[in-house]
């Protein structure tokens, strides 16, 4: 039977906000409170996986199990260098967890595991490359927001395209460079042509594997969007539509800078001393 795990890529490095995942937040750090959720999702075992000493340290402290990797550029690729050290079948499934999301909810975590196990036993000849999660577009300021990646899809859920940018252009005879300020936004609204993207990814083991020897591509390095490696090597990627609001998934989002920080411990705050998000109650 194929097995299923988690694993969080850890790195003290980050631009925004350098050793973020060692912050603390309610009295643990981030990586700890990520960690946590992976454990309460209880779909199999939990690794953190990291090149840093101090990211060990910690983790071998609260009882996880890390793996040790070389410096790598994406927490896919360190995933990827982790999983060389587990004896997985190309079958096995991989969940990767952000360590700077410690409000994901957990629901989220388990229907993104149901819907990539139903995937793959469904198109066993030809399965996806991976799996990731998208909510439908709600608001005009998703769309023009560079942060808030972008999803459009074929009419089997695989993606077509991430970006950055706001996606599609809606032709009409007036169209104009305020195209997407009013009605041709609701357009897209509506009919849910495009959704946002949320980070958070499922791979059969075989996948990983040949992570590296895919070469990066163009629009990869141009929009800094990992995932479209994938794309642009002709490997599919199957998204799960979740029901979660996107409002709220939005407000839960992870941690880049020192705002989202504050935003972060304040909402950490409500939740305790229960933690609705560790239930999957959003």
């Amino acid at each position: 039977m194929s097995r299923s795990l988690i694993i969080i890529p850890a790195r003290l490095a980050a631009i925004r906000l350098p050793g973020k995942l060692l912050l603390d937040i309610a009295g643990k750090t981030m990586l700890q409170h990520c960690w946590e959720l992976a454990v309460s999702a209880d779909i199999g075992e939990v690794h953190i996986a990291t090149e840093d000493d101090a990211i060990e340290q910690a983790a071998l402290g609260f009882g996880a199990s890390v793996l040790r990797t070389a410096t790598h550029t994406s927490g896919t690729a360190r995933i990827a260098a982790a999983v060389g050290e587990l004896q997985l079948a190309d079958s096995d499934l991989v969940i990767n967890l952000q360590g700077d999301e410690p409000l994901l909810p957990v629901a989220l975590i388990r229907q993104l595991h149901d819907f990539a196990r139903r995937d793959l036993e469904r198109t066993a000849t030809k399965p996806a490359a991976a799996f990731s999660v998208c909510t439908p577009l709600q608001e005009h300021a998703q769309l023009l927001d560079p942060n808030q990646v972008k999803v459009v899809l074929d009419h089997a859920q695989r993606a077509l395209l991430f970006t950055r940018a706001a996606i599609p252009w809606v032709a009409t005879p007036e169209s104009t460079a305020t195209a997407h300020a009013s009605a041709a936004t609701q357009r897209i609204i509506e009919q849910e042509v495009v959704y946002l993207h949320h980070g958070l990814y499922a791979y059969p083991a075989a996948t990983l594997r040949q992570w590296h020897t895919l070469p990066p591509g163009r629009l990869e390095q141009l929009e800094s969007l990992e995932q479209l490696r994938l794309l642009e090597n002709g490997r599919a990627i199957a998204m799960l539509v979740s029901t979660m609001d996107a409002v709220t998934l939005t407000r839960l989002r992870g941690v880049d800078s020192a705002a989202d920080l504050q935003r972060v411990r304040a909402l950490m705050s409500e939740f305790m001393p229960s933690s609705p998000h560790r239930t999957g109650q959003h």
